[in-house]
C-alpha cells in the first residue's frame, strides 16, 4: 500500500491548514484503520510513503547517480499552471486546447526550470549505473 503525499489533494487541502506531511499521515492512518475494519489483508509492513524520507531519500539518491552519470539533465520548459488548482498539470489533464480538466479554467503557460531524464536509452545506456 503507498500514500502519496504530492498528488493534487495533498498539495491543496493542507495549503490552508497544516503540512502536507502531517495531512498525508493523518489521512493514511485513519484510512489503514479503515482497511483493516473491512478486513482487507495487506502486507502493512511493505506500506510506503512519499513524504517519508526512508522512501523519497532512495528517489533522490537514485536520480543524483543518473545525474552524474548524464541521464539526467536540467532544463527550462513549458508548464500548464492551473490558477484555480494552484498546480502545474500534466499534459493529460490539459483539455479542449488550453483548459484545465478539473473545471474549464484557462491555463498559463510559463518556462519552468525542471529535472528531466533521456528517454533514448539507446544512446545512453542503463548499464553505465554501476553502483
Amino acid at each position: 500500500m503507498g500514500w502519496d503525499a504530492f498528488g493534487l489533494p495533498a498539495k491543496r487541502r493542507p495549503s490552508r491548514t497544516q503540512p502536507s506531511v502531517t495531512w498525508t499521515e493523518t489521512i493514511s492512518t485513519n484510512f489503514s484503520a479503515c482497511l483493516a475494519a473491512f478486513g482487507f489483508s495487506y502486507d502493512w509492513r511493505r506500506e510506503i510513503s512519499t513524504c517519508d524520507p526512508r522512501y523519497y531519500r532512495w528517489n533522490q539518491w537514485f536520480f543524483l547517480r543518473m545525474f552524474e552519470r548524464g541521464l539526467a539533465y536540467r532544463k527550462k520548459s513549458r508548464v500548464n499552471w492551473c490558477p484555480n488548482c494552484c498546480t502545474v498539470l500534466a499534459n493529460e489533464q490539459v483539455v479542449n486546447g488550453g483548459y484545465c480538466w478539473r473545471h474549464e479554467d484557462t491555463l498559463v503557460e510559463f518556462p519552468r526550470n525542471r529535472a528531466m531524464v533521456f528517454e533514448d536509452h539507446s544512446l545512453r545506456p542503463i548499464n553505465s549505473l554501476k553502483i
